[in-house]
């Protein structure tokens, strides 16, 4: 639901866009004159979208808000605040920009200035369109890459179920021939083979999708998706469970079977390589949501074997759903062993009692029966404990994650914060140890306490020294100098000879602190001018705009000072730095055209970053001629061949289209808050449930009709 909001909200706001696109389209498609009557047609339109903009900033907001209220947060939350950041740039900046450009258009005396301020006013509407849909494909590239192990796996699944039951009737076949076997069990080999070569199929089209989007990622989901690429290929995955599907044909159960294990295994194999991008916590957290399935079915079972021990007739089937959970939990402990050895090997000790259940459920006896719910018990009290090892372990990946999450900058100054308290209380001690020293009467006790807060002191001064280590050699080392200083203290405290040493020792620990501070200081100063702030962002897209305005003014030079301006800013985003040095090569080369494509590239990397998301995924292309007619499929136009007639579109949606209707009409609240409990819990629990696979196509469909529909709905 969520995500079909997000994707209705991209494509629906794209479409009215790219009806703007086309109301200038006419405007420079020939060499005729442009009326006033048009630039001011085109203005109203302008100034009609950057109105409709803040209607829905104010709506994406009342669905964060809503979202938020009932619980609901996770990756679609961030790209919503994402769309809504960079929208509400769009209606304030660029749109402004537009507009501005279009009404000098209406003010020129002569047509060389009107078409002047007309083409720039397409120029900046064209880098607004490439903004935006770098969020969708941003979002979109993401979600694929996150269905994919669901598909996998639903995949394994389905194979492990047909390899049980073609082992069954295999055993039932021995010694028989297939026209010796009861027509159930030649249906239901009927039925085995139709299922195999549904899975055939559709392995196929998993394996090309990931194809697809492995080429699309990069970074550590990218590697991760060309590893189960290679071992899908190398496996020779397609070929084999193909032959499955043509032995079950053939009657050849048994070599079916041996193919059919093979398939699930490397289907395993392969979501266990795309789920190694994974971090500690996502990986954990994927795990026990398979051992908390697993303890469900399991308990689904035991209360069946309950109701089965009295019942007349007798309950059948039942050791055979054992038994598949059986395959399931043997399947769960491989993959949790990756995050656990211990919780893994708790699985592994939950399978010999539920093996017990199977033998027992097969035999239909009451005492038989009973002593099958004994050792489901025996099995889920395992299971539990696995679960309650791998829930204690999440919290602690849990706040490894959040201290890692914290950037450089900011451990530097919890660091920072660290050492000047132990400053502040070597500095007390100092002054107590003086006092202590130099009493009339000497206080044995006072030296004795000022040995034990010096011993304190330089444990704290040792671990801040570890801590320091992974951030700066050259803090760790002042402190490591801090410790040693504090060490001796302490000795000479702990002498009654050499305790008049112990302040020299205390000052010169003291000093080391202040170096260690002094080197930190230094240090986030450095660091804070090589990351971009917000106005350092806004100051390179401000010169990446001069180098469109010099651009549209035929001023290549000026346009060349800009983006040099533009590429000193330090810190910017990789993508954003590419794009402009692809502008300048573009230039240098007389690829005009060009350039202004990869500056509205620059600046969807700039929005993005100030938005808050990285661009882990590939962008669009940022090399020389990038066309924003581009699809989202990676086609595009020939490089520096960009027309005035392409307009940029998006999957799922036509090729400009009109401005959506009645999507003007996007006032008010959501109605989230107001849902009742039940409801509530229904949409949380929307976001963990995925689509059924042999319904993808459909639901996919679906969700295009939505934008296709608002956008062919008439104003």
């Amino acid at each position: 639901m969520i995500r079909i909001s997000i994707l209705y909200w991209q494509r629906t706001w794209v479409a009215f866009i790219a009806g703007m696109l086309v109301a200038l389209q006419p405007l420079m498609a020939d060499d005729s004159d442009i009326s006033q009557f048009q630039i001011q047609q085109a203005t109203n339109q302008q100034a009609d979208l950057r109105n409709h903009t803040k209607q829905v900033v104010a709506k994406v907001q009342s669905m964060i808000s809503d979202l938020e209220s009932n619980g609901v947060s996770g990756k679609d939350i961030k790209v919503l605040e994402a769309t809504k950041a960079i929208l509400s740039n769009l209606s304030e900046r660029e749109m402004d920009r537009v507009i501005a450009s279009l009404k000098s258009a209406s003010v020129a005396t002569n047509q060389g200035d009107v078409k002047k301020g007309v083409t720039e006013a397409y120029a900046v509407q064209q880098g607004i369109v490439i903004q935006f849909l770098q969020i969708l494909k941003d979002y979109q590239s993401r979600q694929a890459q996150n269905d994919l192990p669901v598909r996998f796996m639903d995949l394994c699944k389905r194979q492990g179920a047909t390899l049980q039951t073609t082992s069954e009737v295999a055993g039932a076949m021995v010694g028989k021939s297939l026209s010796a076997l009861a027509s159930t069990q030649q249906t239901l080999i009927q039925v085995l083979q139709s299922d195999q070569e549904a899975l055939s199929s559709e392995v196929a089209l998993a394996v090309e999708e990931l194809a697809k989007v492995a080429e699309q990622a990069s970074g550590a989901n990218g590697k991760a998706l060309q590893a189960a690429l290679k071992s899908a290929k190398d496996g020779q995955v397609e070929q084999i469970v193909s032959k499955a599907s043509e032995e079950l044909k053939g009657g050849m159960l048994l070599k079916a079977t041996n193919d059919q294990k093979n398939v699930r295994d490397q289907l395993r194999q392969i979501i266990q390589l795309m789920d190694s991008s994974l971090d500690a916590v996502q990986a954990i957290q994927k795990q026990l949501a398979a051992i908390g399935e697993l303890i469900k079915e399991q308990n689904q079972l035991m209360d069946k074997s309950v109701s089965a021990i009295d019942s007349k007739p007798p309950v059948r089937d039942l050791d055979t759903k054992q038994g598949a959970l059986v395959d399931e939990a043997d399947s769960i402990q491989q993959d949790v062993r990756v995050v656990s050895t211990e919780a893994s090997d708790l699985v592994k000790q939950a399978e010999d009692p539920m093996q017990v259940s199977r033998l027992n459920l097969a035999q239909l006896r009451k005492e038989s029966l009973e002593k099958a719910v004994d050792s489901q018990k025996a099995a889920l009290s395992k299971l539990e404990d696995a679960r309650a090892l791998l829930s204690t372990q999440l919290v602690a990946a849990q706040k490894a994650k959040e201290d890692a999450k914290k950037d450089t900058a900011e451990k530097l100054q919890d660091l920072q914060q660290e050492i000047l308290a132990t400053q502040k209380k070597e500095q007390q001690l100092a002054q107590q140890t003086n006092q202590a020293l130099n009493a009339t009467t000497p206080d044995p006790q006072s030296v004795a306490q000022a040995q034990q807060q010096q011993m304190q002191l330089q444990k704290q001064a040792a671990g801040l020294q570890q801590e320091s280590q992974a951030l700066s050699m050259e803090v760790a080392q002042a402190l490591t100098n801090a410790a040693q200083a504090m060490q001796d203290a302490q000795n000479n405290l702990a002498s009654p000879v050499k305790q008049q040493n112990a302040p020299a020792n205390q000052q010169a620990a003291l000093a080391a602190l202040d170096q260690a501070l002094s080197q930190l200081k230094q240090q986030l100063a450095d660091l804070q001018q090589q990351q971009a702030t917000p106005d350092a962002l806004n100051a390179a897209n401000d010169d990446l705009q001069k180098a469109e305005t010099a651009l549209a003014d035929a001023k290549p030079d000026q346009a060349k000072q800009d983006l040099q301006d533009a590429a000193n800013v330090a810190g910017l985003p990789d993508a954003a730095e590419a794009a402009i040095k692809s502008a300048q090569t573009d230039l240098a080369n007389g690829q005009q055209q060009a350039a202004q494509q990869d500056i509205a590239q620059a600046q969807a990397a700039i929005a993005l970053a100030a938005a808050g998301m990285d661009t882990t995924t590939q962008t669009a292309d940022s090399g020389s001629g990038t066309d924003p007619s581009s699809t989202s499929d990676g086609s595009s136009a020939p490089s520096g061949q960009s027309q005035p007639g392409s307009v940029p579109s998006a999957t799922g949606m036509g090729p400009g289209g009109a401005d959506g209707g009645n999507m003007h009409n996007v006032s008010g609240s959501g109605k989230f808050v107001a849902l009742a409990a039940r409801d509530r819990a229904a949409i949380q629990q929307s976001q963990t449930e995925k689509r059924p696979q042999e319904y993808a196509t459909y639901i996919d469909q679906y969700m295009k009709n939505l934008a296709d529909e608002a956008s062919s709905t008439p104003q």
